[in-house]
């Protein structure tokens, strides 16, 4: 049993260096659809990453939960999402209806609220900014597809036919869901393609996200790059990219020692916590970026074990000791890593060029940093003759 409470406090400045590391870029079998043919690419080697003196810069982009009432956290974030018009919407794992926040961290309101009716919530899964403004909420715990409008009042609403690990808009109104859907046409296939209003899937799968079978199911994120839709899952560090065209998907493969590809998690008070890979998000001209908890410098002091009734326990009691983060960025087009950073705090990136944490301030209060990240420097190093 794994219990994880995020204790610690927001840091005046987070400091950052960069990591060399090798990167092996990997075109790979891809399969289309629910033909699921395959077509053999060409397999490129990559050196050290192109910028090996670049550092992420994170630029604060807000704090969020800071209220009384409904404006304040209701317990352990799950998701958080921003339009672009900069409202943030936060779900937590406690179930019920997202709240809004205004792009300076002000609480503005309850997106619907917890129930079953029509543009109520039981169990956010995902949410889904649209290009035209409107916001697509996932509720596995009703198996619901709720829509709201660029103001946010309710539209619509309709079943929904997975039970959701991530979604994203690719093209006009069609969504991509990250699911795995116990049927015979989509098994193996956690990548399923639907629209607005319909019931009906379009499974498939990149060979570098395929699930594992029954017993063993790693959760897979998505983000849309430019026109390229890319996918990772927890336990492997490869990011594969398809335009939806003829062409085979692009697998982006980075081989580190200090990241072993679909390792046991595992929490103990004895080993290392093993690195995971922590969602993806783009960041505009064909780059994308990565977060991977890795261990932290001392991770012992945020985990504490004990005798239990059923049996030895251990706990995770700082988030933010156990781990620290890895952020990858990499040009999708150039199939290349640009820099590697390492930041001394666990985070999870959300959806819009951004990284958030769940903090608590001096007295206890949680609430949610959000930040924006950015490359430190264009120039890449030039290549030797």
């Amino acid at each position: 049993m794994t219990i994880i409470r995020r204790i610690g406090r927001l840091r005046k400045a987070i400091f950052v260096h960069p990591v060399q590391r090798m990167i092996a870029a990997v075109a790979v079998l891809g399969s289309t659809a629910s033909a699921q043919s395959t077509q053999a690419s060409a397999v490129t080697l990559l050196g050290e990453a192109l910028c090996g003196v670049c550092a992420v810069r994170l630029t604060s982009a807000g704090k969020f939960g800071l209220a009384d009432g409904d404006g304040a956290l209701r317990g352990f974030v799950r998701l958080v999402s921003r339009s672009k018009d900069g409202r943030v919407l936060i779900a937590n794992e406690n179930g019920g209806a997202p709240q809004v926040y205004d792009s300076t961290g002000r609480f503005f309101k309850m997106l619907g609220r917890s129930g079953s009716g029509p543009g109520e919530f039981r169990h956010t899964s995902a949410m889904v900014p649209l290009n035209d403004g409107r916001w697509v909420i996932f509720d596995d715990g009703l198996r619901r597809i709720n829509v709201f409008s660029a103001e946010l009042r309710y539209l619509t609403s309709f079943s929904s036919p997975v039970r959701t690990y991530d979604a994203a808009q690719w093209r006009n109104d069609s969504i991509v869901v990250a699911a795995n859907v116990a049927t015979q046409a989509a098994f193996g296939m956690p990548l399923h393609t639907m629209r607005l209003g319909s019931d009906s899937l379009r499974s498939f799968a990149f060979d570098a996200v395929k699930p594992f079978g029954v017993k063993r199911i790693d959760r897979t994120h998505l983000t849309v790059v430019g026109r390229f839709l890319c996918a990772v899952r927890e336990r492997r560090l490869a990011v594969t990219c398809s335009d939806g065209g003829n062409a085979p998907p692009t697998e982006l493969s980075m081989r580190v020692p200090w990241f072993t590809t679909d390792e046991p998690l595992r929490v103990s008070d004895s080993t290392p916590p093993v690195p995971i890979l922590k969602t993806l998000t783009s960041l505009g001209s064909g780059q994308l970026a990565l977060a991977v908890l890795v261990p932290g410098s001392d991770w012992k002091r945020g985990v504490v074990s004990q005798n239990g009734p059923d049996g030895r326990t251990t706990e995770i009691v700082n988030y933010d000791v156990y781990y620290d983060t890895v952020i990858l960025v990499i040009d999708i087009a150039r199939k290349a890593l640009i820099s590697s950073t390492k930041v001394p705090q666990a985070l999870t990136l959300a959806a819009g060029d951004g990284l958030f944490a769940s903090m608590h301030t001096l007295n206890d209060v949680p609430y949610i940093a959000l930040w924006r990240v950015q490359d430190s420097s264009p120039q890449p190093k030039r290549s030797k003759h």
